[in-house]
């Protein structure tokens, strides 16, 4: 049957085959790879007269960075990705591409530029051939940055493998005459194990949260001097008795 056949080229799964006039049963194994992107936040920093790195919590989905509103046009938000590519399958993969998109208001850090390239204003590329063997995986990073007023918001970084021996792809492009490039990959991978994404919030730091701190240290300040006060009295009161 041509469609199992077909299925276990996609798939690897191991078929049974039998010829009927013979009642003889092949069994049929296909090597295939089954690649697979999971795209995480792993630092976030703020840089203005300091810089600040901070620590993200949980499985790095979602990170938040809260920036002062005094300093917001002045402050550089970097976001640091980990990329992790594993292998599912029983054969080696190949990634020929990792694109990954940029948020509005960010773009490719310096850190990053010498394996990443940008594609446009809105999406960078990972230019060099990984080899994937069965069972392994191997963690890649993109940093990108921007002014934190200009990124304001939540700001999602999605992230896509381009292998054309990958499981998922070739039952994506299997009665398609469009391949999958780096224009149409979002579309088609984004059902697949071949897509990921992350979120980063960046924030401004509210007046009410900055008055509410100002109020609290005012209230330390009045306590502590009020301390001093009645320890002296009480001193006093002892000296004259």
């Amino acid at each position: 049957n041509e469609s199992i056949i077909t299925q276990a080229d996609i798939r690897g799964e191991e078929i049974e085959y039998e010829k009927d006039e013979n009642k003889v049963s092949l069994p049929i194994t296909i090597s295939y790879s089954d690649l697979s992107i999971n795209q995480k936040i792993v630092q976030m920093e703020k840089i203005s007269d300091t810089q600040e790195k901070l620590k993200v919590d949980g499985d790095g989905k979602l990170a938040k960075v809260e920036i002062s509103r005094k300093k917001d046009e002045t402050t550089k938000v970097k976001v640091t990705y980990s990329l992790e590519i594993s292998n599912k399958g029983n054969e080696t993969g190949t990634v020929e591409s990792i694109v990954a998109t940029v948020p509005e208001g960010m773009s490719l850090s310096k850190d990053s530029n010498n394996v990443w390239k940008e594609l446009g204003t809105d999406m960078v590329e990972y230019n060099k051939k990984e080899e994937i063997i069965q069972g392994k995986n191997k963690t890649i990073e993109l940093t990108l940055e921007g002014i934190a007023s200009e990124t304001m918001g939540e700001k999602e970084s999605e992230a896509m493998i381009i292998s054309s021996e990958d499981a998922d792809q070739r039952k994506v492009e299997q009665g398609k005459k469009e391949e999958i490039t780096v224009k149409n990959v979002k579309n088609k991978m984004k059902n697949t194990n071949n897509y990921s994404s992350a979120t980063a919030i960046i924030s401004v730091t509210t007046a009410l949260k900055d008055y509410a701190i100002y109020v609290l240290i005012a209230i330390t300040v009045l306590i502590i001097i009020a301390i001093v006060i009645k320890n002296r009295t009480t001193n006093t009161s002892k000296e004259e008795e």
